[in-house]
Formats: C-alpha cells, structure tokens, sequence
C-alpha cells in the first residue's frame, strides 16, 4: 500500500524516518510517500492502491501551530488503536511515525 504522510510503507533508497535530506521548503506542505518526503502538491495515490479498491485504510490528522504539534501523542494513540482495529501494520514504529511527522513539519 502507499500511503501519504506516514502510515507508508516501502522504503526508498534507504531513507531513514526523520533523517535530515536536502528539500527545499514546501510552502505547501509536506508528504511522506514511499518512504520520503515530497512538496504536498506531488502526493498521490493510485486508483489500484488496495486502500482504495478494498478501503484498507484509516487515517488521522495531527494540528500544527506555530511549528509546535498539538496532543501528537493522543492522536498516535488513536492512529493506532485504528491500525490494530482494522489489523493495518502502517510498516513503522511509533518512533518512526513520530519522526517522519516532525520532517513534515518546517524548521522541526
């Protein structure tokens, strides 16, 4: 399945969750797609994902104020008590999800 923001789960070219690369700033937003970020505007998913054709998915929205999360872990706790609901395994740890939401975020 591929996935925006961070419940992806193949890895390109051995990015790490988080770890620091180049980008320029996206005033747009970021993505996280196939395990890297990318400008919101290049986020997609194909018509053939099995989350669209079997609606295999779930989803949460984190709120960003000021560069700051607000209750990230509450709603961690709620992406993943969804995930384990549905039996999804989004292919990261909590740690990396966390990880790969701060590297969407500008100047975290």
């Amino acid at each position: 399945m591929t996935s925006l923001g961070w419940a992806g789960e193949v890895r390109v070219g051995g990015t790490e969750p988080g770890a620091a690369e180049p980008r320029p700033p996206w005033p747009g937003g970021a993505a996280w797609v196939d395990g890297r970020y990318r400008p919101i505007e290049e986020a997609k998913i194909s018509v053939l994902d099995l989350g669209v054709t079997r609606l295999d998915c779930t989803y949460d929205v984190v709120h960003v104020w000021r560069g700051r999360f607000y209750r990230l872990d509450g709603r961690l706790d709620r992406f993943a008590a969804s995930m384990a609901r549905l039996r999804l395994d989004p292919g990261y740890s909590r740690a990396e999800i966390e990880a790969i939401l701060h590297g969407c975020v500008p100047g975290r």
